[in-house]
């Protein structure tokens, strides 16, 4: 049975007709399957179950405050709401952010 998140699992997906197995860290950073993804996905799993997370199954396995979790709670803390970190997003979608010029939000977007 599928968990009730989308971060922290193995995920199948078609790149060029091809099927790659990969797994989302909690960053939600896109890792392909080897021996970093098996040691993050492991550490993620420990991570996980000592805040009673289930691994499997819809009960239990949400994360309802990903804001209280690593990385995101160290990088919230203190952080301005116009800054992106505040937002917690990948820190993929956050370089690509920076990459095109975007530092931080308007005051009207935060």
């Amino acid at each position: 049975r599928m968990v009730a998140r989308r971060v922290a699992q193995w995920r199948s997906r078609i790149v060029d007709g091809e099927r790659q197995t990969v797994y989302v860290t909690l960053g939600g950073d896109v890792l392909s399957k080897g021996a970093r993804a098996f040691r993050t996905a492991k550490a993620d799993a420990r991570y996980l179950k000592a805040r009673g997370i289930a691994s499997t199954g819809p009960k239990n396995s949400s994360i309802d405050h990903v804001e209280e979790l690593e990385p995101y709670a160290s990088r919230r803390l203190g952080c301005d709401p116009r800054d992106l970190a505040y937002w917690n997003l990948p820190e993929s979608v956050e370089a690509s952010y920076r990459d095109v010029g975007v530092k931080r939000l308007y005051d009207w977007q935060a």
